[in-house]
């Protein structure tokens, strides 16, 4: 999720609407209204700091800070949604290097197995 121009954002389970008509929505009973929102903060906690050279031909650096006790996989897909590759990142801060130069020319979507971070990137020859 992408905001351009909020530092962070609430989010709350009630609205002015609920608490005007007593909480209740579509003959429902009444629940009290969340008292504290959530807050998201864009770019807290991301696992991948940065993927280059972005287009690439033959490999792709993928710079990561992970700090979990399990190792965690970054899963490759292709626009029609077929894994196309699997790369694992260990715990630690570092540096993983991936042969893409068996995909074809494309635009690729990339994703970590917690769906926490993900992005697209290019190939081209």
């Amino acid at each position: 999720m992408a905001l351009a121009s909020a530092d962070a954002v609430s989010v709350s389970s009630s609205s002015k609407e609920d608490e005007d008509e007593g909480g209740e929505r579509d003959g429902s009973s009444k629940r009290a209204p969340v008292e504290e929102p959530i807050s998201i903060v864009p770019g807290q906690n991301k696992l991948i700091t940065s993927v280059y050279p972005n287009p690439t031909s033959n490999s792709l650096t993928i710079e990561y800070n992970w700090e979990g006790d399990e190792p965690i996989n970054v899963e490759f897909f292709d626009l029609l949604g077929s894994k196309v590759m699997t790369i694992t990142l260990v715990k630690g801060q570092g540096k993983a290097i991936a042969n893409v130069g068996h995909l074809a020319n494309g635009t690729y979507i990339y994703r970590t197995s917690r769906a926490t971070d993900g992005g697209k990137i290019v190939i081209l020859r």
